[in-house]
């Protein structure tokens, strides 16, 4: 889930703004994409993708770790803790949908 979150934010920076980013972990480059709105006057999406990562920052970290101690060590987690990475994934990725679609549409 934490790779294709990454994938997603990276092809959106790349299609709105033209930013090609080697930066790891979803929170980085969900405030990257933070940063560009903000820059580029999209303040409401912008404000609203920086709510989505306070209200939901423990779930986050936890799925850059999880990706992270998946490959190069061991992490125990709960199916509790799979199930909310997977919930807060899916909100993610509507949340870039309708963002990707303001853009698209030209909407600030």
């Amino acid at each position: 889930m934490e790779q294709s979150l990454q994938l997603y934010v990276k092809a959106m920076l790349i299609e709105f703004f033209g930013l090609k980013t080697r930066i790891h972990g979803i929170i980085n480059n969900l405030s990257l994409l933070f940063k560009c709105l903000m820059d580029s006057g999209f303040d409401h999406y912008a404000s609203e993708l920086m709510d989505f990562i306070r209200r939901n920052r423990g779930v986050l970290d936890l799925m850059d770790m999880a990706y992270i101690e998946a490959r190069y060590g061991l992490l125990e987690y709960t199916y509790n803790d799979a199930t909310k990475c997977i919930e807060i994934g899916i909100d993610c990725i509507k949340l870039l949908e309708r963002i990707r679609s303001g853009l698209k549409g030209g909407r600030k």
